[in-house]
């Protein structure tokens, strides 16, 4: 690279695509649109900034790679700066499409090589990452190479399985149940219970434990950025009041002694894109009631889009074939339960035993399965990150303040310990934390034991006789 040349590097180089003042900037938009973490999007802008060198100074036509390329594509619809940074290069870069003319395809392959000459020249090596048009979505995958079937397991499949599980086994026990006497059918139904939960516990840890390791190995998924672990180890609210938090140590935001009404003494904005949003909002805010503009804060388009991305990674750790394992688990664990519940309670009310024992009984492990469930499936997720956070960047005072500051995910641990169902908690737990599905599973699981012996002529034992269906 001579002076000229690398006095042009370094202008584009430096050249910044956003601006402090803009809430939806060039890359948080690209980042959104293409799903793209932090990281990346700001090594594919540095790795475009390249390729635009690379075609300001070669005679001959460069090709971009398919990542490359959506940046260009994002770039030229901000047509302003577009020009702007074609007047930086000292030359208008024309984008020209492939569209299948006979010819095209082998002056892209010759245009493809003279770039990665180029750039062996200007650059060394090209990033792999970016040059080797793999997607984003390939190179955050987990479980390269596993078989089909086994990522394209989904709930409803899965629902579907459970419930003609169900029938079968619900017709089975019938012919089983009827032959043992309460005491023994509930010692059963305890200890299938307590296996079932062990299966449980024992698969998702399994689980989380496979999956962090699978999390530190992967470049991208392991370099997120402060606000994206945030968002990943609490979620969105939690990392808007850690922004709010942090300018209120710095004292660029100051809050009354009610909690009630904001301050801004001196509107002036940082390195931190999410700080500046705050301050940009409260530039032109009309109120200064806290609770008002923190309503409209969470609903920006910035933090809608770490919300989105949030969701998207969520996915590609409960895709992993551990989970999908420690899921196929869990539904034949909670299926095989219920079946002996439902068995049992058709046998009781056929029979016209009283069978309220056995739906508090039913009630009470849909409640701790739904706990567990939603805990597993839910928490110890988060916790992936948590643990990802601390073995990569040594911040266990951050995330002890963070745990700290958290009032969010305690009320939602109450809620599922309350009304969790079991089957529903891990169908629905693990998509919308904000949207659980519940079950009234009193109808369809019962155990129990009758309080008439007279209703009982056949049982072993007056004082543990129940309308259970047993004989």
């Amino acid at each position: 690279m001579n002076l000229e040349e690398g006095t042009l590097w370094k202008k584009i180089e430096e050249y910044q695509f956003d601006s402090p003042e803009e809430d939806y900037c060039f890359s948080t938009k690209l980042a959104d649109e293409q799903q793209w973490t932090e990281q990346f999007t700001a090594d594919a802008i540095l790795e475009y900034k390249k390729f635009m060198f690379l075609a300001t100074v070669s005679n001959q036509m460069v090709s971009p790679s398919a990542t490359i390329d959506k940046v260009w594509h994002q770039h030229l619809t901000f047509s302003d700066a577009y020009e702007e940074f074609c007047t930086v290069l000292g030359k208008k870069i024309k984008h020209m499409p492939a569209t299948g003319k006979p010819g095209q395809q082998t002056s892209l392959k010759a245009a493809s090589d003279q770039t990665a000459v180029l750039y062996k020249r200007y650059f060394k090596e090209q990033v792999a990452e970016i040059w080797n048009n793999k997607s984003f979505e390939e190179l955050i995958s987990l479980d390269e190479g596993t078989p089909n079937w086994m990522t394209k397991i989904n709930d409803l499949d899965l629902t579907l399985a459970a419930l003609v599980m169900l029938f079968l086994l619900v017709v089975l026990w019938k012919e089983l149940l009827v032959s043992i006497d309460n005491p023994n059918f509930l010692w059963m139904l305890t200890g299938t219970a307590a296996l079932i939960i062990g299966i449980i516990v024992w698969a998702c840890s399994i689980a989380e434990k496979e999956t962090v390791n699978k999390v530190l190995e992967n470049k991208y998924l392991v370099r997120l950025s402060k606000e994206e672990q945030i968002v990943m180890m609490v979620k969105s609210d939690a990392m808007l009041l850690n922004a709010i938090h942090e300018l209120i140590e710095s004292n660029r935001l100051k809050i009354d002694e009610n909690g009630r009404e904001v301050h801004i003494d001196e509107f002036k904005l940082s390195d931190n894109k999410y700080e500046n949003l705050i301050v940009n909002h409260f530039k032109t805010a009309s109120l200064s009631v806290f609770s008002a503009n923190y309503r409209v804060l969470i609903g920006k388009p910035m933090l809608l889009a770490l919300k989105r991305l949030e969701e998207k990674l969520s996915q590609v750790i409960l895709n992993t074939v551990e989970y999908t394992q420690a899921k196929l688990l869990c539904f034949t664990g909670v299926t095989l339960l219920y079946s002996l519940l439902i068995a049992r309670g058709y046998l009781g009310i056929t029979r016209g035993k009283p069978i309220a024992k056995l739906i508090m009984f039913a009630l009470f492990i849909s409640v701790v399965l739904g706990f567990l469930l939603r805990y597993f499936w839910f928490q110890k997720r988060r916790n992936i990150y948590r643990k990802v956070v601390a073995n990569s960047y040594n911040t266990t005072g951050f995330l002890d303040k963070l745990a700290h500051r958290d009032k969010i995910s305690y009320p939602e641990v109450f809620t599922s310990l309350v009304i969790g169902s079991g089957l529903g908690a891990l169908l629905y737990g693990n998509d919308k934390r904000n949207n659980s599905t519940h079950h009234d599973d009193s109808s369809t699981g019962c155990s129990s034991s009758c309080s008439s012996c007279s209703s009982c002529s056949s049982c072993s034992s007056c004082s543990s006789c129940g309308g259970c269906g047993g004989d």
